[in-house]
Protein backbone atom coordinates (compact mmCIF):
# COMPACT_ATOMS: atom_id res chain seq x y z
CA UNK A 1 0.00 0.00 0.00
CA UNK A 2 2.36 2.48 0.79
CA UNK A 3 4.28 2.17 -2.69
CA UNK A 4 0.86 2.49 -4.24
CA UNK A 5 1.74 6.34 -5.10
CA UNK A 6 5.00 5.68 -6.06
CA UNK A 7 3.83 2.49 -8.66
CA UNK A 8 1.29 5.39 -10.32
CA UNK A 9 3.61 8.18 -10.52
CA UNK A 10 6.09 5.48 -12.23
CA UNK A 11 3.97 4.49 -14.59
CA UNK A 12 3.03 8.11 -15.48
CA UNK A 13 6.29 9.11 -16.30
CA UNK A 14 6.95 5.87 -18.61
CA UNK A 15 3.07 6.44 -20.08
CA UNK A 16 4.68 10.41 -20.64
CA UNK A 17 8.17 9.13 -22.43
CA UNK A 18 6.35 6.28 -24.64
CA UNK A 19 4.26 9.59 -25.78
CA UNK A 20 7.23 11.44 -26.89
CA UNK A 21 8.90 8.48 -28.61
CA UNK A 22 5.97 7.94 -30.12
CA UNK A 23 5.59 11.37 -31.39
CA UNK A 24 8.81 11.74 -32.28
CA UNK A 25 9.88 12.52 -36.11
CA UNK A 26 12.61 9.81 -37.44
CA UNK A 27 14.14 9.71 -40.98
CA UNK A 28 16.19 7.62 -42.77
CA UNK A 29 18.49 8.32 -45.35
CA UNK A 30 17.77 6.37 -48.93
CA UNK A 31 19.32 6.52 -51.44
CA UNK A 32 20.96 9.95 -50.27
CA UNK A 33 17.66 11.34 -49.93
CA UNK A 34 16.18 12.13 -46.19
CA UNK A 35 12.72 9.97 -45.98
CA UNK A 36 10.03 9.40 -44.00
CA UNK A 37 9.33 5.89 -42.91
CA UNK A 38 6.14 6.41 -42.14
CA UNK A 39 4.06 8.45 -44.61
CA UNK A 40 1.90 11.31 -42.96
CA UNK A 41 -0.92 12.36 -43.93
CA UNK A 42 -0.59 16.31 -42.37
CA UNK A 43 1.13 17.29 -45.83
CA UNK A 44 0.67 21.43 -45.23
CA UNK A 45 2.37 22.99 -48.36
CA UNK A 46 1.27 21.22 -51.52
CA UNK A 47 2.10 22.29 -54.75
CA UNK A 48 1.16 21.79 -58.64
CA UNK A 49 3.36 21.92 -61.53
CA UNK A 50 1.36 25.27 -63.14
CA UNK A 51 2.58 24.50 -66.41
CA UNK A 52 -1.25 23.26 -67.72
CA UNK A 53 -3.98 21.68 -66.25
CA UNK A 54 -3.29 18.28 -65.65
CA UNK A 55 -0.50 18.87 -63.34
CA UNK A 56 3.07 16.85 -64.08
CA UNK A 57 4.24 17.26 -60.54
CA UNK A 58 2.86 17.43 -57.69
CA UNK A 59 4.87 18.45 -54.28
CA UNK A 60 4.28 17.94 -50.81
CA UNK A 61 5.92 19.24 -47.69
CA UNK A 62 5.71 19.47 -43.56
CA UNK A 63 6.32 22.36 -43.41
CA UNK A 64 3.55 24.88 -43.95
CA UNK A 65 5.22 27.92 -46.57
CA UNK A 66 8.52 25.40 -46.97
CA UNK A 67 10.83 26.79 -49.33
CA UNK A 68 10.99 25.41 -52.76
CA UNK A 69 15.13 24.70 -52.17
CA UNK A 70 14.36 22.40 -49.18
CA UNK A 71 15.51 19.72 -49.71
CA UNK A 72 12.47 17.45 -47.91
CA UNK A 73 9.72 17.78 -50.42
CA UNK A 74 7.90 14.38 -51.50
CA UNK A 75 7.99 14.87 -55.15
CA UNK A 76 5.24 12.78 -57.57
CA UNK A 77 5.45 12.58 -61.15
CA UNK A 78 2.29 11.80 -63.28
CA UNK A 79 2.19 10.18 -66.98
CA UNK A 80 -0.74 10.58 -68.44
CA UNK A 81 -2.04 8.62 -71.60
CA UNK A 82 -4.73 11.36 -73.20
CA UNK A 83 -6.16 12.85 -69.98
CA UNK A 84 -6.35 9.55 -67.40
CA UNK A 85 -3.05 9.31 -65.36
CA UNK A 86 -1.06 5.84 -65.98
CA UNK A 87 1.13 6.14 -63.71
CA UNK A 88 2.71 8.17 -60.71
CA UNK A 89 6.23 7.95 -59.69
CA UNK A 90 7.50 9.26 -56.41
CA UNK A 91 11.03 10.65 -54.90
CA UNK A 92 12.24 12.98 -52.60
CA UNK A 93 14.13 15.84 -53.02
CA UNK A 94 13.95 19.81 -53.76
CA UNK A 95 10.75 21.31 -55.55
CA UNK A 96 12.80 23.40 -57.53
CA UNK A 97 15.14 20.27 -59.52
CA UNK A 98 11.62 18.39 -59.23
CA UNK A 99 12.34 17.57 -63.26
CA UNK A 100 15.62 16.48 -62.73
CA UNK A 101 14.66 13.86 -59.84
CA UNK A 102 13.77 11.65 -62.33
Amino acid sequence: MKYRPLLIAIGIVVFCASLVIASTYQSVIINGRLVTPVDSGFYTDIRYDPSDALPNYIGMNLTNGAAESASDWKVLKLTYSGSDVTRIQVTYGTWTDRTDLF
